[in-house]
C-alpha cells in the first residue's frame, strides 16, 4: 500500500447509523428512568402525604356536622411564631381555662363567633379580641366559638349546637365577606361541609352526614394533579374549555345565597332570644375593605336593616385610620397567617367594638352603664 494513502480512522461509514441509534436509545431510556422514578416518587410522597393527612390546620378534627372544629385540650406553643400559642379547653373554646358555668351575678356571658377573624388566628389566646373585651370590661366572660375556615352558615351551627351549653346574654355573630361566598360549596381545604338551603322559608341543612375526610378518589387526585405535571397540563387545558368555564362561574346563584344568609341572620337573633341573650352582628373588617367596598358588606347592610336587628360595620372607623397605621393592624402577608389581626389590630378591634356595643340600649342595659342608646 502506498505510504501517502490515507488510512480510515474511524467506524465504516455503513456503522455509523448504528452507532447514532444506539446513543439515541440511551438518552432515550435516560430520561424515560428519570420520568419514571420521578413519578414513583410523586406518588410515594403522595401516599405518605395521604396517610398523615388533617383537615384544616393540626388543632382541628373531623366534626360531622360541621366538618371540622378544633381538638379539645390543645396545648401548641409558639404556633405562629414565638409569644403566639394555641390553647383550647375541654369544650374546644379557645381558651387556657375550663368552662366556667354559670358566670357570676356580676358577670355578663359573651360568645364570639365566627371564623378565623373571630378565633384569633396568628396571635397568643390572650391577644384575640375577644379575649381583650374581657380586659376592657372586667365583668364581661368571653367564649370564643371561631373557627377558621367557617362560612356563614357553619359559624351559626356551631353555635346553634354548642351555644346551648354556655351561660351568656351577649352573642356577638361576627363575619368577613368571605363567609358568605363559603356557604355555596360543599368542601373547604378537601373537607366535606354541610350545605344550608331554603325550604319553604326555612333552613335545611343538607350535604349530611358529613363523611370523615373527602373521598378517597378525589383526595388521589387532587393530590396527583399537585405532584404530577401532566396532570397539571390535562387540568389547565381541560380548564381552558368553554363548558368548564360556564360551570365554575355558574356555581354562585348570588340572590339564593343571599336569601339563605337572610335567614340565617334571622335565626341566630331568634335562637339567642330564645336564650334570653341579645345578638350583635359584627362586620369585621379586612384588608381587601381598604382597597373597594365589598358587595357582601352592602348586602349584609340590607338583610340586617329591619327592627330588632343590631349591626356594628368597623370597616369606616378603620378607613379613618392613617395607612402607614393600618398596617401594624395586620399580619404581614408573608408571615404565618398573613392578612388577619395581628396583636395590635386585636386591640384596635376589641376597643372600636366594646365602644359601639355601649351605645347600644339592650348591651348597656346588661352591663349596667349609663351609655346613650
Amino acid at each position: 500500500m502506498p505510504e501517502d494513502e490515507a488510512v480510515p480512522t474511524g467506524p465504516p461509514a455503513a456503522a455509523r447509523p448504528g452507532i447514532f441509534k444506539r446513543v439515541c436509545s440511551t438518552i432515550l431510556v435516560t430520561v424515560l428512568l428519570f420520568v419514571a422514578v420521578e413519578g414513583l416518587s410523586s406518588l410515594v410522597m403522595s401516599a405518605y402525604d395521604l396517610r398523615h393527612w388533617a383537615p384544616v390546620a393540626p388543632y382541628s378534627e373531623h366534626d360531622s356536622l360541621l366538618g371540622w372544629i378544633s381538638k379539645p385540650g390543645v396545648n401548641l406553643r409558639d404556633l405562629w411564631g414565638p409569644g403566639r400559642s394555641l390553647y383550647t379547653n375541654e369544650h374546644r373554646i379557645r381558651s387556657k381555662v375550663a368552662h366556667r358555668q354559670p358566670v357570676g351575678p356580676d358577670e355578663v356571658g359573651v360568645v364570639c363567633s365566627g371564623d378565623s377573624f373571630a378565633f384569633g388566628e396568628g396571635v397568643d389566646n390572650e391577644q384575640t379580641w375577644c379575649h381583650h373585651l374581657s380586659l376592657l370590661e372586667p365583668s364581661l366572660v368571653t367564649f370564643n366559638l371561631g373557627q377558621p375556615g367557617y362560612g356563614l352558615d357553619q359559624a351559626f351551627l356551631r353555635y346553634r349546637r354548642d351555644g346551648r351549653a354556655i351561660d351568656h346574654s351577649l352573642h356577638l355573630f361576627t363575619f368577613i365577606t368571605d363567609d358568605f361566598a363559603r356557604m355555596a360549596s360543599a368542601e373547604r381545604f378537601q373537607v366535606a361541609k354541610p350545605l344550608l338551603r331554603l325550604v319553604e322559608g326555612e333552613l335545611v341543612v343538607d350535604n349530611l352526614p358529613l363523611p370523615r375526610v373527602g373521598p378517597t378518589i378525589r383526595r388521589w387526585t387532587t393530590r396527583l394533579g399537585q405532584d404530577l405535571r401532566f396532570v397539571e397540563l390535562g387540568q389547565r387545558a381541560m380548564s381552558r374549555l368553554p363548558w368548564s368555564r360556564s360551570q365554575v362561574e355558574g356555581d354562585v346563584d348570588t340572590e339564593l345565597l343571599e336569601s339563605v344568609a337572610t335567614q340565617v341572620f334571622r335565626e341566630v337573633r331568634q335562637v339567642t332570644r330564645d336564650r334570653g341573650g341579645v345578638a350583635v352582628f359584627v362586620y369585621l373588617p379586612t384588608l381587601r375593605d381598604l382597597e373597594s367596598r365589598e358587595e357582601w358588606r352592602d348586602r349584609a347592610h340590607a338583610a340586617l336593616d329591619q327592627p330588632g336587628s343590631f349591626l356594628i360595620d368597623l370597616t369606616e372607623p378603620l378607613l379613618e385610620v392613617p395607612l402607614s397605621q393600618v398596617r401594624e393592624l395586620f399580619i404581614p402577608e408573608h408571615m404565618p397567617a398573613g392578612g388577619h389581626y395581628s396583636s395590635a389590630g386585636n386591640q384596635w378591634i376589641a376597643a372600636r367594638l366594646l365602644e359601639r356595643l355601649l351605645e347600644i340600649e339592650a348591651v348597656s342595659s346588661l352591663l349596667n352603664t349609663d351609655e346613650p342608646s
